[in-house]
């Protein structure tokens, strides 16, 4: 009698063990969208390009960081305060959209300083609304980023739609600086590239989907 129960709940376990992997595996199908779906197979692919560059790199080239998991919706900064008490960018960190939820990526730049060697800096999120992505930046220069606002547009299955977009407030000192855009023209950003300089951001651009890529690439994505 105990022999036959043993079995009867290792059968038992073994089907819901079953159930459960194949539940899990199910979710995590669902989890990856359209919009992810094509970003893994386009950057998978290579069809991505780089906007400008603003800022200064010091004459060297700057880092290309790209995720094939998810297009970005948004932004970690790291703002501190100049010796005017006037803010300052210091880091920059992309955030990305995955099938397995919002992701932090690497930081260019810094979110901490040692203690007595500079301001305090605090980590200021910016976020996109549900079903928007990051379409473009504002930036101000001067030798380093010193201000910046996130320019969103809703996710259209492969695509962004550049007729419904809005902008974040402005991070940083506006009163320093040139004021130029960057624009991923439609496309979903995947990456960024930039250069760090004693632990400031200063230089930055975009890596987004090249918008050249074949049709036919296009539909076997978005299926």
């Amino acid at each position: 009698m105990l022999l036959m129960s043993t079995k009867f709940w290792a059968r038992t376990v073994v089907v819901v063990l079953g159930l459960a992997f194949t539940l899990t595996a199910n979710l995590r199908a669902e989890d990856e969208t359209p919009a992810i779906r094509v970003v893994r197979e386009e950057v998978a692919a290579k069809n991505i390009e780089k906007t400008r560059v603003l800022g200064s790199a010091l004459g060297r080239e700057p880092i290309d960081q790209v995720s094939k998991d998810g297009y970005i919706v948004g932004f970690d900064f790291g703002v501190g305060q100049d010796g005017s008490q006037k803010p300052l960018l210091y880091g920059i960190k992309p955030v990305h959209m995955t099938k397995h939820g919002a992701m932090v990526e690497r930081a260019f730049g810094a979110f901490e300083l040692p203690r007595n060697r500079g301001p305090k800096i605090q980590t200021v999120t910016v976020m996109a609304k549900k079903g928007y992505a990051v379409s473009g930046l504002v930036l101000r220069t001067a030798h380093t980023l010193t201000a910046a606002k996130v320019k969103f547009s809703k996710v259209e299955v492969d695509h962004l739609d550049m007729e419904d977009t809005y902008e974040s407030e402005w991070l940083g000192n506006q009163g320093i600086g040139g004021k130029s855009e960057i624009s991923t023209d439609g496309q979903l950003a995947v990456g960024i590239s930039a250069f760090a300089e004693n632990g400031q951001c200063i230089a930055l651009g975009l890596i987004h989907l090249s918008d050249g890529k074949p049709e036919a690439a296009r539909r076997r994505a978005i299926k």
